[in-house]
């Protein structure tokens, strides 16, 4: 049952963000943190080949983070679909949750991704709030979300949770999709023709820088 749910893989793709992944990262953790004992929590970060600090950024931070953090490098410029791929693959959690590395989530992100799989069922995937910010520093103030923050995509995998074992039947994303946004679309069409059913998770709010 999913109600029992108890282990989490947070997957974020990277490249050349050694500015902001680690204010990323101390975001997660610190989400982390508010989760009871008994939910294990990983995170994959998967660099896709990186020409700046980016993973001596994100190895630092590992070295000292009580939660597992997972660095996957690539040597050659993929894009973000095969990064995700690459961690889906690696990812040890029942359910995955993806986050881009140039966001912010709030304290109850976690909780509130896993409180919704655990009250709607196993035929679910879910989809988080995200807010435009101009800056860190506005991210801080938490500001509530325009008009211009609304999506009616599919998926938007800068917030959205997915099973891995669904993410698996449905054979990940395509990888041959070119340019930002389309191998999240295609995903969530997949998803939805697999069964699932999408829900909007109001309290999940991550900001994008």
């Amino acid at each position: 049952m999913l109600k029992n749910l108890s282990s989490l893989s947070i997957i974020i793709p990277v490249r050349n963000r050694a500015l902001l992944i680690a204010e990323c990262l101390s975001s997660l953790l610190n989400s982390a943190n508010r989760l009871d004992p008994d939910v294990d929590v990983e995170i994959l970060v998967a660099d896709d080949a990186s020409t700046d600090d980016t993973p001596a950024v994100v190895a630092g931070i590992a070295q000292k983070s009580p939660t597992p953090i997972k660095l996957l490098t690539s040597p050659q410029r993929h894009g973000p679909g095969h990064a995700r791929n690459l961690a889906i693959k690696n990812a040890k959690g029942e359910l995955i949750i993806f986050v881009d590395s140039d966001e912010v989530v709030v304290e109850d992100f976690f909780r509130a991704h896993l409180a919704m799989h655990r009250e709607k069922g196993p035929l679910v995937y879910g989809l988080g709030r995200i807010i435009s910010v101009p800056s860190l520093e506005a991210a801080k103030n938490h500001p509530e979300p325009t008009i211009w923050d609304y999506s009616g995509s599919t998926m938007d995998t800068g917030n959205a949770s997915v099973r891995k074992e669904h993410l698996e039947a449905v054979g990940g994303f395509d990888a041959g999709f070119e340019g930002m946004g389309w191998h999240d679309l295609d995903l969530g069409y997949r998803l939805l023709q697999y069964g699932l059913e999408k829900v909007f998770i109001d309290t999940a709010i991550t900001y994008h820088i």
